[in-house]
């Protein structure tokens, strides 16, 4: 049989196979996921977001057929990871955790045309935590402090009032930063590796002033610390009697860093939608909200695209204070 011959034999032949067999490869996305997921949290492991994160993806995991492994690359503010999966392959194979304090951290990398929008597709948000203002009830500069007023009124009449949360350029130096500028406080920040040695010396009475999230508000309740004001647009539910700054005469000044996890934005949209389904699906398993209630954080799921609205707006918000400030990274 001659070579043209032999072509055309192949080709009717061709036309006689069942559609789903000529073209395995084309439709890969359709079988995905066909191995482990991982997903980057940007920061050192051990730390509060990995149990939340661990949390959603086991139950996504178990969804999808296929394990997702969770993968610390912390540094840079969180940048490093980010960066990481924004620049990796874009198959459905590799997602992040993202946090505001890691959005905004671009900043200090002279990044700010960073856009999270255009890098990541959003699957959605896990949970925002608020930042609560809080003072030592012991210590002899805040003693009498019962409400925000009472803080600013006071650290207008001193040199400098000691305040810490965590490390320099988190939400909470930049929230009272913002503070200081609006009112006319003086504070001086004291920066720490993490919310947890700091509250050691706030509660030792180094520090009067601390700025945490409701994860304290236990000690609070205790009497070991003062709750003056939510750095949100709503009371917290378990500190309904502490009023948010708003109320107190301090509108538009909120302290909060959503969190939730997304995919590189050049990821197939069936992938996305796919990802989306099963995180939605997770975030309303009683078991995980039950999980993140554990970890001490309240779950509150955003679709992705409103979670890559708040995310882009803390980006925007913070990103104004940090160059107003002229603030740099250490």
């Amino acid at each position: 049989m001659s070579t043209s011959r032999r072509t055309a034999a192949k080709a009717f032949a061709a036309l006689l196979l069942p559609p789903l067999l000529l073209a395995p490869v084309a439709n890969a996305q359709d079988r995905y996921p066909s191995r482990p997921i991982r997903l980057v949290v940007p920061y050192a492991a051990g730390g509060p977001l990995d149990a939340v994160a661990r949390a959603v993806t086991l139950r996504m995991a178990e969804r999808l057929g296929q394990p997702i492994i969770i993968d610390n690359r912390p540094g840079g503010g969180g940048t490093i990871g980010m960066d990481s999966v924004a620049n990796g392959p874009a198959d459905g194979y590799s997602l992040i955790a993202a946090a505001g304090t890691g959005v905004y951290f671009y900043h200090f990398l002279n990044r700010s045309n960073f856009s999270f929008k255009k890098e990541f597709a959003s699957l959605g948000q896990i949970y925002e935590t608020t930042a609560v203002i809080y003072v030592n009830p012991n210590a002899p500069e805040t003693k009498n402090v019962r409400t925000i007023n009472d803080l600013v009124a006071y650290a207008k009449t001193v040199p400098q009032l000691p305040v810490t949360g965590s490390g320099y350029g988190s939400t909470a130096h930049l929230l009272m930063l913002k503070m200081a500028n609006i009112t006319g406080a003086r504070f001086t920040y004291v920066p720490y590796k993490g919310l947890g040695p700091a509250l050691t010396d706030v509660l030792g009475g180094q520090v009067p002033v601390y700025v945490g999230t409701i994860t304290q508000a236990s000690l609070a309740k205790e009497g070991k610390l003062r709750a003056i004001a939510v750095a949100g647009p709503k009371r917290e539910p378990v500190l309904p009697e502490v009023p948010t700054l708003t109320e107190s005469g301090i509108p538009n000044l909120y302290g909060r860093v959503p969190v939730g996890i997304a995919a590189p934005a050049a990821t197939p949209p069936a992938i996305v939608n796919r990802l989306r389904e099963e995180f939605r699906a997770a975030m309303e398993d009683p078991a995980v909200i039950e999980k993140l209630n554990a970890a001490g954080v309240r779950a509150a799921y955003e679709p992705g695209p409103e979670f890559g609205e708040n995310l882009s707006a803390e980006f925007d918000s913070w990103g104004k204070v940090i160059r107003d400030n002229n603030i740099k990274a250490q």
